[in-house]
């Protein structure tokens, strides 16, 4: 029994996961003056970040780092949306 506990341990020790999972692949959809804010969060889900700039637009962020013992994987996304919430542009897109 404690070798199974002590596999178990070690193996949740090597796992870690930041931010919510989302497909980038989505985000390349987004078409500037036609995509809501409220249809990109739909898209990636729940952003991990909003900013608002001296002309009021939305710098929307997406971003996830999900590490086990055999490798890791991460995205991150960036769109201006307008103050009526509507997409103008990416200002930030890498994954690996």
């Amino acid at each position: 029994m404690k070798s199974w506990i002590a596999a178990l341990v070690i193996v949740l020790v090597g796992c870690s996961h930041i931010g919510n999972e989302f497909d980038i692949k989505k985000a390349d959809e987004f078409k500037p003056g036609i995509t809501t804010l409220a249809e990109a969060t739909e898209a990636l889900g729940k952003p991990s970040s909003v900013r608002l700039d001296r002309e009021g637009k939305k710098l929307v962020q997406w971003a996830f780092i999900k590490s086990s013992m055999i490798g890791a994987s991460s995205a991150r996304f960036g769109g201006v949306f307008d103050q009526k919430d509507v997409f103008v542009r990416a200002a930030v897109r890498n994954e690996n």
